[in-house]
């Protein structure tokens, strides 16, 4: 039985040391110079989630209700980093030697990982146990 995993060149398992990464997720509040300082926080892995506001969701006026008095909407569309910022974090992350991680919240979102691997950007893509929610 197979007790490692390989994650792009770094192996994974019982007999390697833990591999610990940050959710950056929306932390950069969509500025890429906050994103690019967590990316330096010296983690091997890096994980954000890539957003595009009017792919995922309907314009709504929904609150998070005790978490935040801001919409939403307005706080995702804030956030959300431009395919050309994410390009930029990802040649960032491979000048370190860091593995990327994103969780696409659209079909246009995963999308863009097809062209970044065009344009010859290595990526991971992470499917979260909510993304399947109700599949058989």
């Amino acid at each position: 039985m197979k007790t490692s995993i390989k994650i792009q060149n770094r192996l994974v398992g019982p007999d390697y040391s833990p591999l610990v990464f940050p959710e950056i997720g929306i932390n950069h509040k969509g500025e890429l110079d906050k994103a690019m300082a967590m990316i330096d926080s010296g983690a091997e892995v890096v994980k954000f989630k890539t957003h595009i506001t009017d792919k995922e969701m309907i314009p709504t006026n929904m609150k998070l209700g005790d978490i935040s008095d801001e919409i939403l909407w307005d706080i995702i569309k804030k956030y959300e980093l431009t395919e050309q910022e994410e390009i930029s974090i990802q040649n960032h992350c491979i000048q370190k030697g860091l593995i990327y991680l994103s969780t696409p919240f659209s079909r246009e979102a995963a999308g863009r990982f097809d062209e970044v691997i065009s344009k010859k950007i290595t990526k991971d893509l992470q499917i979260t146990p909510e993304d399947i929610t109700g599949l058989n």
